[in-house]
């Protein structure tokens, strides 16, 4: 496969502002999707939410290079949005965000006398970075209420903080070891990478969508999934 090296470098103002709003747009619809339609994009990679994006980015950068060619997006700018979204969908997805703040909250809602969750383990938890008043914590585990409302956001809000805080951290050291493995893995050891030819191919080889094994590929795929979902709605 053909590959086109960018005319300049992906790390401009314009891809980060993109960027950030499709993060904050996907980080939205993988939570929505994952824990009301228990539809988990992140189960297998690459993410599907994340490639659906790169796709609809491309479709208007076909618009932008016939109309705008001066404002279309270079392939290293699409490729650094696409990683945005899919390095915030691992944090926003089922196997992160749910399981973190139902950990924050689960010692403290579920503690009663017979499970002694208070002697056992809660002067182990530092009240700075959770929840611990049952009370304050009713309409996240009742419903019926909102995060919007005064008196709970501003009991979330230094938790949510603190960990958001941790998690850029996490999420730092990682990219510094990329760094600091890159040279051996690329250059050494000629390490593949498999999980980023499908967006590269998207963005860089104009042939890669005039392939007929593609839409051929697609179509059965589609086909499947298009059928499972109408067993859904339709189970008769």
């Amino acid at each position: 496969m053909k590959t086109a090296t960018p005319s300049r470098s992906g790390v401009s103002v314009r891809a980060i502002l993109v960027g950030l709003l499709l993060v904050a747009v996907n980080a939205y619809w993988v939570g929505i999707a994952s824990e009301l339609w228990y539809s988990v994009y992140t189960l297998v990679n690459p993410f599907s939410n994340a490639v659906f994006t790169l796709a609809m980015l491309l479709v208007v950068n076909v618009g932008l290079k016939r109309w705008l060619p001066s404002m279309a997006f270079t392939s290293a700018e699409l490729l650094l949005v696409y990683v945005m979204v899919t390095t915030v969908s691992t944090i926003s997805g089922h196997a992160f965000m749910a399981i973190l703040m139902g950990a924050l909250a689960h010692p403290f809602w579920y503690a009663t006398p017979e499970n002694q969750y208070v002697e056992l383990f809660h002067r182990f938890i530092p009240d700075w970075m959770t929840v611990g008043d049952p009370e304050q914590m009713r309409g996240y585990f009742d419903g019926g209420s909102s995060l919007y409302v005064g008196d709970h956001w501003r009991v979330w809000i230094r938790p949510a903080l603190i960990w958001s805080a941790f998690i850029c951290a996490v999420y730092g050291s990682y990219l510094s070891v990329s760094i600091l493995l890159r040279k051996q893995w690329m250059e050494h050891e000629k390490l593949t990478f498999p999980l980023t030819q499908l967006p590269i191919q998207m963005t860089t080889n104009d042939t890669f969508w005039k392939s007929k094994a593609l839409w051929v590929g697609f179509a059965i795929a589609a086909s499947i999934r298009a059928l499972n979902a109408a067993g859904d709605l339709f189970p008769v």
